[in-house]
């Protein structure tokens, strides 16, 4: 009952940071032009023969469809409510829209999209945890972490 909804909120918390942490360090890398979309024609030809900053380039995008592909479905899964449910299926339909069109303002405004809906799935888990933990006077149950270091 309570420690496994519990174990599942920390959970979900714990992978709401790691993937805001990743759109963050995707959005970032867009930036630097370090993560290109619509330049790189044939991304394994340019893994093979591209210079430092292509093979880079190539790379990066090889690891952002990689975690499109893979993170994408699993947050949505953890996503609860009828209006977060249809939130989030939009934003990570925006993020294939967006690669489709190789283009990378696109990419940038749906990831945003999408971490907005994952800070908010976050902050709701989080404000549960942190309710359980004051009313039981068990500060242990909002930390991060699932063991407490004194």
């Amino acid at each position: 009952g309570d420690i496994k909804m519990i174990t599942d909120a920390k959970g979900r918390v714990t992978d709401y940071d790691y993937n805001i942490n990743k759109i963050d360090d995707f959005i970032n890398k867009i930036d630097d032009g370090k993560l290109n979309f619509g330049m790189l024609n044939n991304i394994k030809e340019t893994v093979m023969v591209g210079s430092g900053k292509a093979k880079e380039a190539a790379q990066n995008k090889i690891a952002f469809e990689q975690w499109a592909k893979n993170s994408v479905n699993t947050l949505l899964l953890k996503a609860k409510g009828t209006q977060t449910e249809g939130d989030a299926k939009r934003a990570a339909e925006q993020i294939v829209s967006a690669l489709s069109r190789n283009d990378p303002e696109a990419v940038k405004t749906s990831l945003q999209g999408f971490k907005d809906i994952l800070d908010s799935q976050r902050t709701a888990d989080q404000d549960n945890l942190n309710f359980i933990a004051n009313e039981r006077k068990r500060p242990e149950i909002s930390a991060k972490s699932p063991e407490m270091k004194s």
